[in-house]
């Protein structure tokens, strides 16, 4: 793996570590972020059902755990990254390695602005 990969990796983790941190935790412009975690909520959780032990593992946890986030996000932002840099080629084997490695990056980053 060449630098210009390992570049595209951590600036996939800084990216995509920013933008769930601005998701999850911020209203956003025009509260736009805010709207999009309610309707997220409302979609996937009805109002009886809002504290149910049975939907821990539903798409709402989108809204605020980070660690389900990050391969969302990574996965949108890794290809891009890769284009915008004009790195090489690459093999399955390696843009998988790479795809975890920035997944990880967005989550460490996304968990460590949680505890400021």
């Amino acid at each position: 793996m060449n630098s210009k990969n390992k570049g595209a990796i951590m600036a996939t983790g800084l990216i995509c570590g920013y933008a769930a941190t601005v998701l999850q935790s911020t209203d956003g412009p025009a509260k736009i972020c805010l709207n999009l975690r309610l309707k997220l909520m409302d979609v996937f959780i009805p109002d009886k059902l809002r504290n149910h032990e049975k939907l821990k593992d539903t798409l709402s946890d989108l809204v605020d755990c980070g660690w389900c986030i990050s391969p969302y996000l990574a996965l949108i932002g890794y290809p891009l990254v890769r284009k915008a840099l004009h790195t090489p080629k690459q093999g399955l084997a390696e843009s998988m390695v790479g795809y975890a490695t920035a997944t990880a990056v967005t989550a460490f980053l996304r968990h460590f602005a949680d505890t400021y």
